[in-house]
């Protein structure tokens, strides 16, 4: 098996554990009609709709915190972008400017390339990861390690050998026929070195699972490696990892990702698609045209009322 399909077979059976966990609570948000009962929405999938939405804009020397707000009041999703402040200089630069262009992309794809011109400023870059509310924090991922949270990871599939059976047992008859002479006991087949065949110790194994994923996953943010992120450990067939959130996400993914869906009856401002104005739309217009949109909506909602009655 070649290094890089090991990778993918660790990453994506841990992953596939991971999201297992969440099977039962995607089954209850259901209610019996089909629909969506938002009672059981877990939080960051509703986030997750949000940032679903597509956009085609084209920012030139936008300021860092204009493009923010414009997506949180586009997508209708919680940001909490973590600014420079009085108190820390390790944060987002408000007045920094970015130049992105994007043609009927989500708004999370929107807000990865405008961290990948903002994480020039970082060592170790910015990124996003979800809190435990559901709110999308937005930041350095020297802030975000700040998070860290356990998780366990079964990986006894990982750890399991399957026999390799390349030697069989073979029939010595001529033991057979001196034991009918003899009367003597024994076994009628010759020793194989079948049993003896070599295996690599469990804590082996696992350590070479947690060095694939501590050297393809964020590798510079490892306790290992010289990071303060980051840790793994092995016990009893499962991985112990503290980690902050969008650690986790690149190892196991996200339980909540099957809730995640284009929001829908919201207003405007809340679901379907956003307007399409091609390349060279400034983030006024867009705005203007959002707004114009969710007041002629609620409007139309109002006036469907006022006839209801």
């Amino acid at each position: 098996m070649t290094k890089r399909a090991q990778i993918g077979m660790v990453l994506g059976v841990v992953g596939a554990v991971a999201g297992a966990h969440g099977a039962a609570t995607v089954a209850s948000a259901q209610s019996g009609d089909g629909a969506w009962a938002s009672r059981a929405m877990d939080p960051r999938a509703e986030t997750m709709s949000r940032m679903m939405r597509t956009v085609s804009i084209d920012l030139t020397d936008a300021r860092l915190e204009d493009v923010m707000e414009f997506i949180t009041e586009v997508s209708g999703a919680q940001l909490e972008p973590m600014w420079q402040d009085d108190r820390t200089a390790e944060g987002l630069d408000p007045e920094m400017t970015v130049s992105v262009r994007v043609q009927n992309a989500t708004m999370l794809t929107l807000l990865e390339r405008v961290l990948n011109q903002a994480e020039r400023d970082f060592f170790g870059g910015a990124t996003w990861q979800f809190n435990e509310t559901g709110v999308m924090e937005v930041g350095p991922k020297s802030r975000l390690n700040r998070g860290a949270i356990v998780k366990l990871y079964d990986i006894n599939d990982l750890l399991f050998v399957m026999p390799s059976f390349t030697e069989f047992p073979a029939l010595d008859l001529d033991s057979v026929l001196a034991q009918r002479r003899g009367g003597g006991a024994g076994g009628i087949f010759r020793d194989t070195d079948q049993q003896a065949r070599d295996q690599a110790p469990v804590e082996e194994r696992a350590q070479d699972i947690i060095d694939i994923i501590t050297t393809v996953v964020e590798p510079e943010q490892w306790v290992d490696f010289g990071g303060d992120a980051a840790s793994a450990r092995h016990y009893s067939g499962s991985l112990l990892i503290r980690a902050p959130d969008y650690i986790h996400r690149q190892i196991g993914g996200y339980d909540f990702m099957r809730q995640v869906r284009r929001p829908a009856g919201q207003g405007a401002m809340r679901g379907g698609a956003a307007p399409q104005f091609g390349f060279g739309t400034s983030m006024d217009r867009y705005l203007a045209a959002e707004r114009e949109a969710r007041r002629q909506a609620e409007a139309e909602a109002s006036r469907s009322d006022n006839t209801e009655r």
